[in-house]
């Protein structure tokens, strides 16, 4: 698995510049010199962390307020986690049995949603990801 993000630390890699520690990705170019094949256990794909009540200017210039928390998406080659904060429903889908993901399993796998979560919140701590964004998604 690899994403996204992962594209600017290779594009920086290539240019033989360094990368900011400000960049939550990691180069593939590794993987693009066949000296590494495993790739990402898992994969974040997320708007940036906002909470209710607060302003983003996320889509463009324009201030607006954000009415609730946007969802996260934890994947792995097997699973999908859509999640957002407590409180809020999340969705979990089986990717080999349901590729586009329809069918919401997340009643039938608990452990497998809480697994996806521990990691998600493990990324985000890694990353030093402030405690007011942290808290109302520390639980499930």
């Amino acid at each position: 698995l690899v994403s996204l993000a992962d594209l600017e630390p290779t594009i920086l890699n290539l240019a033989h510049t360094e990368i900011p520690i400000s960049v939550h990705a990691r180069s593939l170019l590794r993987i693009l010199k066949k000296e590494d094949d495993a790739g990402k256990e898992f994969t974040v794909t997320s708007w940036p962390l906002y909470n209710p009540g607060e302003v983003t200017m996320a889509v463009d210039a324009m201030e607006r307020g954000v009415q609730e928390p946007l969802p996260s998406t934890i994947t792995t080659k097997d699973w999908t986690l859509i999640y957002s904060s407590y409180g809020y429903i999340s969705e979990l889908y089986h990717l080999p049995s349901d590729p586009r993901q329809e069918k919401n399993v997340i009643q039938d796998h608990p452990q497998v949603a809480k697994e996806l979560h521990s990691r998600f919140i493990s990324q985000l701590k890694e990353e030093g990801t402030e405690n007011r964004l942290l808290a109302p998604r520390r639980s499930l």
